[in-house]
């Protein structure tokens, strides 16, 4: 306690309540001060407004970290905006040399104790893997890591300190890294890839000296070209079996031509031949993207060309589906198809008539074939660009075939008549011959009435009774006969039977009591009618 005779200091007070106020200001000052330098990654923004596309021919004063005129003294250099005149689009085959910058002593850096000799500048290039040209395409992003794999952020500060960790390419297909970076090893990992072009691999660089904005270190970043196959399967149209060993060309449909502007095939150039195995499969090279036209080359043996070809669009691959292009061909043997035929019904069909079949130039080799149960025989493992004939050499009992011989052509595409199976009518024939009784005046036919054809010898050929039906006889050979009636051989009828495949028809016409009621009323009434005409007369004259 201060005694009573003590003197108060009041100034003492005062000065220690100053001291404590100035204390706290100057704690929140530099509270302040740090989270301004060190501003949470929430509020990064991207490039912002740095939009100046990526070669620079004007750089004194950019970016230079020099304390020129403009530093505003925090040791971070001046960052002026990008004039046009400052910039110019690059030339996608032109390559930049870069060269090192000299450090500058007067430098101040970036204020965080960097030395310009230790930094470089980074200009990156989108390129295909196959021809080195850029990639003229805007929106391929990147980011960049050391080797440590810590990913880094870069910044611009003019107007504004803004921050980076994505980098973007312009439409040249080029960026460059928004400020020098320090020298060591680096790698850009591609987020996405340019249409026509699949993911690009980390591609790794390292900076071990200093490069500054007019010869900045170049970095291409290639990317493969993306491609895909056509496969072709071929099988029997009959059987479903495998048909081995043809080929098919692939021709490009349009001109193929590559996102870096390069002409890969022109329109109607062969780009591939695909050769099918023995099982039929095949599968082309891997082709750019585009669409193409798959036509048949070689024709397997035996077997007849597709009739038209495919026009197919090569897509690019899929990591969760096949994008593949797939062609299943059903293919059919060159056939001919020889049917045997009744010529006057057609719908008959001859089972077990006989042919003889060669290829022209082969005489020797002549194969003996015999017609099936429908009539017919079929033709295959035909030669392709050959001449084939076929003659008929016997035929079921009682008929009778063309004495002549049959032609037909095989392409070298497998077609017969343009078609893969062809096929051709030889009509056998047998003598028919009708009879019948039938009423001298009507004509309508006798039913119950006992019938025989005897040949010229007079030995029976066939007897029967008739039916309401005509009795037809097949088989007869040619020449003269007998037609008699109840074996009246007094009142017998010549027939000649003709050769040919059309029905013949004989009547043997009996005088009836309804054709003599008949005659005896007309008789009748023309008396009658005489009559009439001799009174009418005699009355006119009286």
């Amino acid at each position: 306690m201060k005694k009573n005779t003590e003197e108060i200091s009041y100034w003492q007070s005062f000065t220690d309540i100053l001291s404590s106020l100035l204390l706290v200001v100057m704690l929140v000052t530099v509270l302040l001060i740090l989270y301004l330098m060190h501003a949470p990654e929430e509020e990064w923004t991207g490039y912002g407004d740095y939009t100046a596309t990526p070669v620079l021919t004007v750089t004194p004063e950019f970016g230079d970290g020099d304390f020129d005129e403009g530093d505003d003294g925090d040791g971070g250099g001046s960052w002026h905006t990008p004039t046009p005149e400052m910039w110019v689009s690059p030339t996608p085959t032109v390559t930049i040399t870069p060269t090192p910058t000299p450090y500058n002593p007067a430098g101040g850096g970036y204020g965080y104790g960097y030395d310009e000799a230790n930094k470089a500048a980074v200009y990156a290039m989108i390129v295909d893997n196959e021809t080195d040209r850029v990639i003229p395409k805007d929106g391929i992003i990147f980011e960049l890591f050391d080797v440590s794999d810590v990913r880094q952020t870069l910044n611009t500060y003019y107007p504004e300190k803004v921050w980076y960790h994505e980098f973007t390419t312009t439409e040249a297909g080029t960026f460059f890294l928004p400020e020098k970076v320090a020298i060591k090893q680096y790698y850009f990992r591609a987020l996405n890839a340019p249409e026509g072009y699949d993911d690009a691999e980390d591609v790794y660089f390292t900076l071990d000296e200093a490069y500054d904005w007019p010869a900045p270190y170049v970095v291409r970043i290639p990317f493969e070209p993306s491609k895909n196959v056509i496969n072709v399967q071929m099988t029997d149209a009959d059987t479903e079996e495998n048909v081995g060993y043809g080929t098919f060309r692939v021709v490009a449909a349009e001109d193929i031509i590559t996102p870096d502007g390069t002409l890969r095939y022109a329109k109607g150039e062969v780009a591939d031949t695909i050769v099918c195995d023995a099982e039929g499969k095949g599968q082309s090279i891997e082709l750019y993207l585009g669409q193409y036209t798959v036509m048949q080359e070689t024709i397997p043996d035996y077997y007849a060309g597709l009739a038209s070809s495919d026009t197919v669009d090569v897509r690019k691959k899929d990591a969760t589906f096949d994008t593949a292009v797939y062609l299943n061909y059903s293919c059919r043997k060159t056939a001919m198809i020889l049917t045997a035929r009744d010529e006057l019904y057609p719908n008959r069909v001859l089972e077990g008539a006989e042919f003889a079949v060669y290829r022209e130039g082969s005489e020797l080799n002549v194969q003996t074939m015999t017609t099936d149960g429908l009539g017919q025989l079929i033709l295959t493992d035909l030669e392709k660009d050959s001449v084939y004939h076929i003659r008929q050499i016997s035929t079921l009992e009682d008929y009778n075939f063309p004495e002549e011989e049959y032609t037909f052509t095989v392409t070298e595409r497998g077609h017969i008549d343009e078609q893969a199976v062809s096929s051709m009518d030889v009509n056998n024939y047998i003598v028919r011959v009708a009879f019948a009784a039938v009423d001298a005046l009507m004509r309508s036919s006798f039913s119950d009435i006992s019938m025989g054809l005897y040949d010229e010898a007079g030995s029976p050929v066939q007897l029967w009774t008739t039916s309401a039906m005509r009795q037809t006889l097949e088989g007869l050979a040619p020449g003269r006969y007998s037609l008699v009636v109840d074996g009246d051989m007094t009142q017998q009828k010549s027939v000649t039977v003709e050769d040919g495949a059309q029905l013949q028809v004989y009547e043997y016409a009996l005088w009836s009591g309804t054709d003599t009621i008949i005659v005896v009323c007309a008789v009748a009434g023309l008396c009658l009618l005489i009559a009439i005409v001799v009174r009418v007369r005699k009355g006119k004259k009286n």
